[in-house]
């Protein structure tokens, strides 16, 4: 048997490892129930408003929920914007 297959489906796995959204992943809507769309689509709604009443304000962003990596460098999960660091007294 050839390792070629084996190298290939490797090389690919490695390749397709980067694939995927950064960040926050949003709830898709409900397929079934009318009471779930209707929930749904009050919750958008409200979070929509809240974004809209926020940028009018001039107010910050929502600070990132537990698991956003959007803010992180996909190379060392630090910050992207990390300050440097202070010099060391000599």
């Amino acid at each position: 048997m050839s390792r070629l297959p084996l190298i290939l489906a490797g090389a690919a796995a490695l390749a397709l490892t980067g694939c995927g959204k950064v960040g926050t992943l949003e709830r898709p809507a409900p397929m079934w129930g009318a009471k779930a769309k209707a929930e749904y689509e009050a919750q958008q709604k409200a979070e929509a408003e809240a974004k809209a009443r926020q940028q009018q304000q001039g107010a910050p962003a929502a600070q990132p929920q537990p698991g956003d990596v959007s803010g992180h460098s996909e190379t060392t999960g630090s910050p992207a914007t990390t300050p440097p660091p202070p010099p060391t007294p000599q």
